[in-house]
């Protein structure tokens, strides 16, 4: 007799990945990639991929020749790093500076694309969203001091000899 046998060696199916950062804050944000990888999970590897200029938003990225860290620049200077750990998928995004949006927007999305490979050599394609949001500036009260302007030594000063004046 003969048995007939089907394998489905699939290639990998990366989970897209959202992050949000916020310029009010350098916290770094940290998590995993993760994908699909079937029966080939046995040494799965992570690589970034260099995103294209952004022309739009100033945006230009560069990539460690390990593909392991991109520095993402808006006017000639970092503000972003992603590092990815190859063997495991764990990220980190540290914001680094605060970017700057286009006028009227809130936040400016970022798309970076990675690769992971399973065992075998298959490999596909999955995209992290990184969203850094605009901080809004606050003013707390403990910030503010008050400040009393006497006006009776300037030229021209109403010269009314109220508490505070100066009478030396």
């Amino acid at each position: 007799g003969s048995v007939a046998l089907s394998v489905d060696d699939d290639t990998p199916a990366p989970v897209d990945t959202a992050i949000n950062t916020n310029d009010n804050s350098t916290t770094a944000v940290a998590g995993t990639l993760t994908a699909n990888v079937g029966a080939d999970s046995a040494n799965t590897s992570y690589a970034l991929l260099e995103p294209g200029t952004d022309n739009t938003n100033g945006i230009s990225y560069s990539l460690d020749s390990s593909n392991k860290t991109l520095t993402v620049n808006q006017g000639g200077s970092a503000v972003m790093t992603i590092a990815l750990d190859a063997a495991t998928g764990d990220y980190t995004v540290t914001q680094t500076a605060a970017i700057t949006h286009l006028a009227g927007a809130d936040s400016l999305e970022l798309n970076i694309s990675y690769t992971v490979t399973d065992s075998d050599g298959d490999s596909a394609q999955g995209t992290m969203t990184i969203t850094a949001s605009d901080g809004i500036p606050t003013v707390t009260s403990s910030n503010n001091t008050a400040i009393t302007l006497d006006d009776d030594d300037v030229a021209g000063g109403n010269n009314d000899n109220a508490t505070g004046d100066d009478t030396a």
